[in-house]
């Protein structure tokens, strides 16, 4: 198993462990990290009853958007876990900071340590947290012990759109990625896909603050420049991935048994 700081720096395009410390400056203009709180919230909306009793677990929760603005939307209970300390910090004061303190939880733990001692949830998310818990298949195998029965999951991943791209040993294709789905006892409620123009736009807003953070950084810190320009190479590769070789999908799936 990787160590905690490996694992954080791999669910957020890094590479080089002495990048690790500079993780928070780097991303501080970016509260939403991975999923679209809004996509989430219209699932939510469209095909989950909640009331006064419902909870919810966010894994990987990054600064914790998408559990303060369901939170906010839903008035339910949500408990969001990361393992990078500055996150859950910044979370939790993003929580206060929408009055929705005494609804949201914000716990810093390496997921993969913890996630047993979590069950009966009513809907779990998954935001784009990539391959932390292993594999697609590892990944649903343990979080849906995390569900109770006919609770549900919102899951924000990739699959690769042909076997022949040189991208399909990280990510499964269409129909491998739904027979998963299926195998684990899952019920597909909804698929969503991003509207490709307008995640493009989000991408490139989200570059563009990354690398004028890393600049900053590079000012500050001269000696470091290759790990900085490394990282900022890293994100326009990921961007360009998830933008032309791959196709971004949130699925909404019920736990049948």
């Amino acid at each position: 198993m990787n160590t905690t700081e490996e694992s954080i720096l791999h669910s957020l395009d890094g590479k080089d462990a002495s990048l690790f410390s500079y993780l928070d400056y780097l991303l501080q203009d970016l509260w939403e990290l991975g999923s679209s709180p809004a996509e989430i919230i219209s699932l939510i909306r469209q095909h989950i009853k909640t009331n006064d009793s419902t909870r919810v677990l966010d894994l990987g929760c990054g600064k914790g958007a998408v559990s303060v603005k369901i939170a906010k939307e839903f008035n339910v209970r949500c408990i969001g876990i990361d393992a990078l300390p500055a996150f859950v910090k910044y979370a939790t004061a993003k929580a206060k900071e929408y009055h929705v303190d005494n609804l949201c939880e914000f716990i810093n733990a390496d997921i993969r340590n913890v996630i047993n001692d979590y069950s009966g949830y009513d809907l779990v998310v998954l935001g784009a947290i990539g391959s932390v818990l292993g594999n697609m298949e590892a990944t649903l195998n343990q979080v849906k012990n995390c569900i109770r029965e006919n609770g549900y999951l919102i899951i924000d991943d990739a699959y690769v759109i042909d076997d022949t791209s040189p991208y399909a040993g990280t990510y499964l294709n269409y129909e491998g990625t739904i027979s998963i789905l299926k195998k684990q006892s899952f019920e597909i409620i909804q698929e969503c896909r991003p509207d490709n123009t307008a995640q493009k736009t989000i991408d490139e807003s989200m570059f563009r603050s990354i690398e004028r953070r890393a600049e900053e950084l590079i000012k500050l810190h001269p000696e470091k420049r290759k790990i900085f320009e490394d990282y900022i190479k890293t994100q326009q590769e990921e961007f360009d991935i998830l933008e032309n070789k791959v196709q971004c999908a949130t699925w909404l799936l019920k736990r049948i048994k």
